[in-house]
């Protein structure tokens, strides 16, 4: 026991193992002093003349007799852990260094009442809200089939429909996106039918600045944010249902604004295969799906039209790839100096055989 702890035989191991030698050409120089050592221990031995040894072999021996042979021991031991020292023990930890162009990513998901209307997705009924909650999860954490996962991105997410609201700024938790995302609900109209609508600029406005402001707590918070900063790409999925009728900003003026400031774009409509066809007959300044495909193009992004929860999917399969992230990985072995222990011992064993030498052991001259 040491100060409370237990010190076991696999503990003391730990402290003298290593694996590998810097500088192994010092080992050759152990043998050469071992041979110098024992030399010069025969040269010194005393010597005596008797007649004959027979009484002597009658004297028994003493206990210091018996123990002469230690501090020649406790020397080579000394000498030996010196050089091991001088040859530079290592140990070896392997580490490795994820690199990549990350990509911070706003989800602004429309959740007014018309998300309600039912959609096929893999042979079931759903809603349109739930049916882009499924695809979300999917989208964020992988499915181990169509989606890799964004598990290293930046990822936030707002929801809109009369107004927009932020349920998560750009974090890199996925799990915590996708649980946010679960529990957007439709808005409440029965209490106030000016919460419903499809405020579109609204949520492309917030999902903006939400994103500039990563940009500045990454400013504040590292040194290296201009690196980070440079190598990112920000974008924002939209996605609604509907046709823009709420909100003091407009979609267009939402759009130049994500153009000026770099933001990719990509906007997604869903709609039943019916209401794709009315919608395709309007003229274009009315048509909303010309409208999301104008503003989308104006950024660098796409637009994509939906009529099921398959087709959805695609949707988000498609921006995935177009949204890769690049992850690169090197793995190297950090080389950590372990001769301190051998130094130590080699000091230790040197004091001990002096001082037995000079005490309990001493030889006669």
């Amino acid at each position: 026991m040491i100060d409370g702890y237990r010190v076991s035989v696999h503990d003391w191991v730990e402290v003298f193992a290593f694996d590998r030698l810097a500088d192994p050409l010092f080992l050759l120089v152990l043998p050469i002093l071992l041979v110098v050592l024992f030399w010069s221990w025969r040269r010194k031995s005393p010597a005596v003349l008797y007649s004959s040894f027979l009484p002597l072999e009658e004297v028994p021996r003493t206990a210091r007799q018996r123990m002469l042979w230690i501090p020649r021991v406790l020397r080579v031991l000394a000498l030996t852990a010196a050089v091991v020292a001088l040859a530079r023990p290592q140990s070896g930890h392997a580490e490795t260094v994820v690199e990549g162009e990350g990509v911070a990513m706003m989800l602004v998901v429309d959740r007014s009442r018309s998300m309600e209307a039912p959609m096929p997705y893999k042979g079931r009924i759903m809603t349109r809200l739930d049916v882009v909650k499924d695809i979300i999860r999917a989208f964020v954490l992988g499915d181990g089939e169509e989606f890799d996962g964004r598990t290293t991105d930046l990822i936030g997410l707002i929801s809109f429909a009369g107004y927009a609201q932020t349920h998560a700024p750009l974090i890199r938790s996925p799990q915590t996106i996708v649980d946010l995302a679960a529990k957007i609900d439709f808005i409440p109209t029965r209490l106030n039918r000016e919460l419903d609508g499809t405020a579109i600029g609204e949520g492309i406005a917030l999902a903006a600045s939400r994103l500039i402001e990563a940009e500045g707590g990454l400013d504040a918070e590292t040194a290296g944010a201009d690196d980070e900063r440079s190598s990112r790409s920000n974008v924002i999925i939209l996605l609604t249902d509907g046709e823009e009728n709420r909100g003091e900003i407009r979609a267009p003026a939402a759009s130049e604004l994500c153009r000026e400031l770099g933001i990719r774009l990509y906007t997604i409509a869903i709609a039943s295969p019916d209401e794709i066809a009315r919608t395709r007959m309007l003229p274009a300044q009315r048509n909303p799906f010309v409208m999301l495909d104008t503003i989308a193009k104006k950024t660098g992004g796409r637009f994509f039209l939906a009529a099921d929860g398959d087709a959805l999917n695609d949707v988000y399969r498609e921006i995935d790839r177009l949204e890769k992230t690049t992850i690169e990985s090197r793995e190297y072995t950090r080389w950590d100096e372990r001769f301190l222990p051998y130094a130590v011992l080699a000091l230790i064993l040197l004091i001990g055989e002096i001082l037995l030498a000079s005490t309990l052991c001493r030889r006669s001259p």
